[in-house]
């Protein structure tokens, strides 16, 4: 996509609120391609540790770890989280 400038001055904040708008779904797109892959990893972990027909409990470690890492992203992703703004933000 092509970023368009802005030929008005009047269309600036206009273009702020689409270049947030991209930042934000660019995030999101990001996120569930992180859940992509971690549904895909883990599901062959498990399928691994399943075909050697031993269970272990090693399988939990990268679940739980990643699986918090891929919580704080996803929370951050979708808005859950509180970011920072600077002093034009702040009220």
């Amino acid at each position: 996509m092509e970023r368009r400038t802005v030929a008005n001055p009047m269309d600036e904040p206009y273009q702020k609120a689409l270049d947030a708008a991209r930042l934000r779904v660019q995030g999101k797109i990001r996120f569930f391609r992180h859940l992509g892959m971690y549904l895909a990893v883990n599901l062959v972990l498990a399928v691994v540790t399943l075909a050697l027909a031993a269970w272990n409990w090693w399988i939990l470690a990268p679940v739980l770890a990643w699986g918090m890492v891929l919580a704080l992203h996803g929370a951050q992703a979708l808005g859950l989280l509180s970011q920072r703004r600077g002093k034009e933000g702040a009220s």
